[in-house]
């Protein structure tokens, strides 16, 4: 069975309108929509990244200086560069074992990786390098304040489909405040999963990112809204269209408390 190529779920990702056979094998095929939910996520961190970035700590810059091994010697002195020659070409007349192997590509690499990395590239230069700061800077700083616990929801389930009810922990981290969500009771469905914030009038909502079924997601609360104003926490089955509103069918839902 031949799968959806990586432009094919990238377009997807984005909301773009691709082949309907490409939409219908899409629809029905597990492996595919465990790829195109990684790059929704991917896309809804780009998209809803703020559009003044944070400074970088300086703690951060030194942390990659050491792991490149650009930082001074002991003695305070610039560290020593060394430069090792170029190797020199056989002569013509080297027996073969002498002359070095042809490079061959690695293949066999999981094609959804590829894919997540292509769109991941794609996301870093739209929102400049947010998600690249995030990932050096989670807890890499010796002493780094650890996480704390604020408030908790259990996500009663909505449908038969879901056996077991989830949970929400809402944490207090260096970076600000996420969101962890247990829903490893969701089903594999066609489609994908969508974590929501709304308030208890349910006329407002903010979407927090993609879920890929069975598994537990962290999301960041944007900055400026509260989980006092947005205490519900909704996970939808969102189908592959294109459109960032709420399906309106809900699978879990629960009311944050402290």
């Amino acid at each position: 069975m031949q799968h959806c190529d990586p432009t094919t779920l990238a377009l997807a990702a984005l909301g773009e309108p691709i082949e309907p056979d490409e939409q219908a094998h899409l629809q029905g095929c597990e492996h595919c929509l465990a790829d195109a939910a990684e790059l929704i996520e991917v896309v809804t961190v780009g998209r809803e990244a703020p559009p003044e970035l944070p400074e970088v700590p300086e703690h951060v810059w030194t942390g990659i200086q050491s792991e490149l091994g650009l930082l001074g010697a002991p003695d305070g002195s610039a560290a020593a560069v060394t430069t090792l020659p170029a190797p020199a070409a056989p002569a013509d007349d080297a027996p073969d074992h002498d002359r070095p192997a042809p490079v061959v590509p690695l293949r066999g690499r999981r094609r959804g990786l590829f894919t997540v990395g292509a769109i991941a590239a794609a996301a870093g230069a739209l929102i400049g390098g947010t998600v690249v700061w995030a990932a050096l800077d989670n807890g890499s700083a010796p002493g780094a304040p650890a996480e704390r616990l604020v408030a908790q929801a259990v996500l009663d389930p909505l449908s038969d489909t879901v056996a077991q009810p989830g949970e929400a922990d809402v944490l207090d981290s260096p970076d600000g405040q996420v969101i962890r969500v247990d829903a490893r009771a969701l089903p594999q469905r066609d489609g994908f999963y969508e974590v929501w914030l709304i308030d208890t009038g349910v006329t407002k909502l903010v979407a927090l990112g993609a879920l890929p079924a069975g598994s537990v997601g962290t999301f960041t609360v944007p900055p400026g809204v509260s989980i006092e104003d947005y205490p519900v926490v909704d996970i939808s089955l969102e189908p592959l269209d294109g459109d960032p509103g709420h399906s309106k069918e809900s699978l879990m839902r629960g009311v944050l408390e402290a």
